[in-house]
């Protein structure tokens, strides 16, 4: 599979070392993908490839972080999947949000994701900078992506310990953790009605913090009581809050392991 780069070397190998340089209609048609724009039902974004050659649709409709995600989605398939027959992607395969069931959907979830997001430029943006959704919107706007994986790459980048949970009003529950954070340590499965994105989810406000609030309300740890968390919550749509959890003194998790 000699066409196949990784996001990181396909922008080293294009020079590209800014986030406003990171053009994926550019990338694309370097890899043989010429993008067009146009109204999809039932999906944001699909590619059509044969041979060396594919055109990718996206539907203009959608928000700019939205377009480029779909975009960076479909560069994926056309990385992993070549040579494989054409890819409909629906909505509910390509999300920002979680990996999904689909093997083929998750590597291209994560190649737009780390093209979209480059380690090597996000890092150095996050150096002693607070784990907030302020710094996660300033890291959206540089990166021209939506607020859910520009959060969900700042979490697993950034230098404190730190998780990122989602929860909706039919208790469903995602998140992401900073590598530092073990295994054994856990979210609950359901939100606990003390916690700042309870009363965000169920009430009339759209963020609460960043604010102290004891760790047992969040971790599913028999010690969890003894310690507290930061939490960060924003409501982002009718229905789903996010929350960044995160420790202040890292030591904090050495004694829950």
């Amino acid at each position: 599979m000699t066409w196949f780069r990784s996001p990181e070397s396909l922008l080293s190998e294009l020079g590209i070392t800014e986030p406003n340089h990171i053009d994926l209609e550019a990338i694309a048609f370097y890899l043989g993908a010429t993008v067009k724009y146009r109204n999809l039902d039932g999906c944001a974004a699909r590619i059509v490839g044969v041979d060396e050659r594919a055109i990718i649709s996206v539907d203009p409709r959608c928000k700019e972080g939205r377009k480029r995600f779909s975009l960076g989605h479909e560069i994926g398939h056309w990385m992993n999947d070549r040579g494989k027959g054409a890819h409909l992607c629906e909505n509910r395969m390509i999300s920002e949000s979680e990996s999904g069931q689909n093997g083929s959907e998750t590597k291209a979830n994560k190649y737009a994701s780390d093209l979209l997001l480059p380690n090597s430029m996000l890092k150095p943006r996050l150096k002693q900078r607070p784990m907030t959704f302020r710094t996660v919107s300033d890291i959206s706007e540089e990166f021209r992506t939506s607020l859910v994986p520009a959060a969900i790459k700042v979490v697993q980048n950034g230098e404190l310990p730190a998780l990122l949970v989602s929860f909706n009003k039919s208790g469903k529950r995602r998140f992401s953790k900073t590598p530092i954070v073990p295994d054994e340590i856990w979210p609950h499965d359901e939100l606990h009605q003390d916690t700042h994105a309870f009363e965000v989810l169920y009430g009339n406000k759209t963020e609460i913090g960043p604010l102290p609030i004891g760790a047992h309300f969040w971790i599913n740890h028999r010690d969890s009581y003894k310690y507290q968390v930061i939490e960060h919550s924003i409501k982002t749509s009718e229905d789903t809050v996010y929350s960044l959890l995160w420790w202040k003194d890292e030591r904090q998790i050495c004694d829950l392991i």
